[in-house]
């Protein structure tokens, strides 16, 4: 099992090849009190994009780093209510990791469901 060892986001987070991994259903104001403001403005296909590297920890192997970013998808605004947000990665652990950063910051407020 991974732990999440530090959480870093913005532009400069590597997430060129990350594709869908998963969803994450939340708010825009839970995304931003886990993972603060959006790296990106609107482009062609999303409104607003988080790039997230979690330095993790596995047992076996060490310290890593992991990434993941968190989209909404073909929308004509940015989705400020409970929305399905798009998770890509290079694997489906960032999901995962995604979903327990949310938990570990927000605790019980947060009620989000993994979807595939």
């Amino acid at each position: 099992m991974l732990e999440i060892i530090n959480i870093d986001t913005g532009d400069h987070i590597p997430y060129a090849g990350t594709s869908l991994m998963g969803h994450v259903t939340t708010t825009y104001d839970k995304l931003v009190k886990t993972f603060g403001m959006p790296d990106l403005e609107p482009g062609d296909k999303t409104t607003c994009e988080w790039h997230i590297e979690f330095m993790v920890y596995d047992e076996d192997e060490g310290e890593f780093p992991m990434y993941a970013t968190i989209y909404d998808y073909k929308e004509d605004s940015t989705p400020y209510g409970e929305y399905r947000w798009h998770v890509g990665g290079h694997s489906n652990v960032a999901e995962e990791l995604v979903h327990d950063a949310m938990y570990n910051k927000l605790g019980q407020d947060y009620l989000g469901k993994a979807e595939v």
